[in-house]
């Protein structure tokens, strides 16, 4: 056997993965399994290592490509159903939008709710903080929380430093509907953050 065969297989040699391939249970023509090896579900006894290349089906978005959009645009979605334009080209999904949002600090969102969706974040690194419209709570999030805002919930935001956040939204609708009413709280709680973070 040629040391390029025996790599592939491993250590363990080609009569290991012959034996995995009888307990798999086959549902197509063939199934490819570690090392390149493919059995015939017609032709159970036949075994050969297969030389032609494979095409991906995986859709791939480069870190460098996405860094690189995020250094001027602030915002990337990765996945959804997008109307407006974008540099970077997105996976399309009408079920899910996926995205990375960076901030310098300082960025307010006003009081805002979304009737449908659900909002799903983790912060990556920096930090930010959430006003709780209804209940007058705030709530601060740091490097690698994770957090869910459920439909309804009308809230402010104010990022407090230079932050990147992944979210997630579901289902891939436009629903963002802005609290008309200012909050007699909302006032006080960005004076505190103005204070505490130098205006």
């Amino acid at each position: 056997m040629s040391r390029a065969v025996h790599s592939a297989f491993g250590r363990h040699g080609p009569r290991h993965y012959l034996a995995q391939l009888k307990r798999v249970s086959l549902g197509s023509a063939c199934i490819v399994v570690p090392a390149g090896v493919v059995q015939s579900s017609r032709q159970p006894s036949v075994v050969c290592l297969r030389t032609e290349a494979v095409v991906s089906r995986f859709r791939i978005l480069q870190g460098s490509d996405i860094d690189r959009i995020l250094a001027s645009a602030g915002r990337q979605y990765l996945v959804g159903d997008l109307r407006r334009p974008q540099e970077l080209a997105h996976i399309r999904s009408d079920e899910i939008e996926i995205g990375i949002s960076d901030y310098a600090g300082g960025e307010y969102e006003p009081p805002h709710f979304h009737p449908i969706l659900t909002e799903y974040e983790l912060v990556l690194w920096g930090s930010t903080e959430y006003y709780d419209i209804d209940t007058g709570r705030s709530h601060r999030f740091g490097g690698m929380d994770f957090y869910c805002i459920e439909p309804n919930v009308p809230y402010a935001q104010v990022v407090l430093e230079r932050t990147r956040i992944l979210f997630v939204k579901v289902p891939a609708i436009d629903d963002k509907t802005l609290v008309e009413q200012v909050p007699p709280g909302l006032s006080a709680w960005r004076e505190r953050l103005n204070a505490e973070y130098g205006g």
